[in-house]
């Protein structure tokens, strides 16, 4: 008996919005397409099985990155399909078919006997759509009906598609991404053989003897070479954290001695600028995260606000525990910085100040991301405490 019934519009359009969102912003497009395929099975009367296939070169065999059903043995059944040393490519219906045609291919109820993926999984009723990166077939994701039983068409056609657009598109930014931080850590090896003969050079040249005005140029020199490799460190990480790439180091740490630390590394720049850096931190707060990348971030915030701080204002750091969450806190007497911290649109179009540098707020970003955590900017009201405050929130437990 086969039950009739397109996919609700409603349903379908409360699954796109939050997949498409959580698909857009997340920065493991793997695990993403992952929980994309469990919010679909998850969805009331949408599809029993879902699964993404990609084809990663021209000539591979399609990589099964998600599948999703409630039975284990299933989804363990369609991985080991997948890794057979030879696929049906002429296979006239399903994936094999998509992958090499570009065409969806809709199957409102499946004949046993026919040869292919799909039939020998048990599948009832799919739609297979194709997931393209530009315009080149790069995979295909699966809807399909099992134990309901239920023939799928237009209604789950549209839904799919939509569904492989937003995964095609998280596909492209994920490889864009990769080949970005290939090329950034090439440049970074690259620039860092001239940059080490530039400190040889210096340290060589640096001997004793050598007249005063010509050992402060030498210093000059190491400090921006040294500086110079410290921004290609940064530069390759920050890519790598936006990325997923690179996973935090958690340690246990004290949240206030962290502080103690960031204030101390930043306090002279303060004083030179004419800037008041104070300090407080509300005792015992420890939470789970890595102390160096944490200190990283804090640094390029506290940088960010020192710079843009006029002369005899202040600068407040504070740490604090809220919930489960540690907040550490970065106030300025500085002007207002741009709606909501958009780096791109703070000072680029508004002439306002930034939270940081490009770079620092990047790399800033990233660091909370790895940690599971949040960064936002508000704006402080009154005359003796007017300025911004950029908060950074992690749990307490790690990510």
């Amino acid at each position: 008996m086969r039950v009739m019934g397109p996919v609700d519009a409603q349903v379908g359009l409360d699954l796109l919005s939050r997949v498409i969102t959580q698909l857009a912003e997340s920065a493991d497009c793997e695990r993403a397409v992952e929980e994309m395929a469990q919010a679909v099975v998850s969805a009331r009367g949408v599809a029993d099985f879902c699964a993404v296939d990609l084809v990663d070169e021209p000539g591979l065999p399609p990589r099964l990155i998600a599948a999703v059903h409630p039975e284990a043995s299933m989804v363990d059944r369609a991985r080991r399909m997948r890794r057979r040393p030879h696929l049906d490519e002429a296979s006239p219906i399903g994936l094999m078919k998509v992958l090499r045609t570009g065409e969806a291919d809709v199957v409102a109820e499946c004949d046993p006997a026919q040869p292919g993926l799909e039939a020998e999984l048990g599948l009832w009723s799919w739609v297979v759509v194709p997931v393209r990166v530009g315009q080149v077939v790069a995979g295909a994701l699966t809807l399909a009906s099992v134990e309901s039983r239920r023939e799928l068409g237009e209604g789950e056609l549209v839904l799919a598609t939509a569904l492989a657009s937003a995964v095609g598109s998280a596909v492209e930014r994920s490889r864009l991404r990769s080949e970005r931080n290939e090329v950034l850590a090439v440049l970074s090896h690259d620039l860092r053989t001239p940059l080490g003969v530039i400190l040889l050079v210096v340290d060589l040249l640096g001997q004793d003897g050598v007249p005063e005005a010509v050992s402060r140029q030498l210093g000059r020199l190491e400090r921006a070479a040294k500086s110079m490799d410290r921004l290609l460190t940064d530069i390759v990480e920050s890519g790598r954290l936006e990325s997923g790439a690179l996973q935090a180091d958690l340690t246990a740490l004290d949240a206030g001695r962290v502080m103690d630390e960031a204030h101390e590394a930043a306090w002279a720049a303060a004083t030179d600028a004419g800037i008041d850096l104070d300090r407080s931190a509300a005792p015992g707060v420890t939470l789970r995260a890595d102390r160096g990348r944490v200190l990283r971030a804090l640094h390029y915030l506290i940088e960010g606000a020192v710079k843009r701080t006029p002369p005899g204002g202040r600068v407040s750091l504070s740490v604090e525990r809220r919930g489960n969450e540690v907040i550490w806190s970065i106030g300025d007497s500085a002007p207002e910085l741009g709606a909501g911290g958009d780096q791109r649109g703070a000072g680029a179009r508004t002439g306002r100040p930034r939270p940081a540098s490009a770079l620092g707020w990047a790399l800033a970003r990233g660091v909370v991301r790895a940690h599971g955590g949040r960064m936002w900017i508000e704006r402080r009201a009154g005359s003796a405490l007017a300025g911004n405050v950029v908060r950074i929130a992690l749990p307490v437990a790690g990510p």
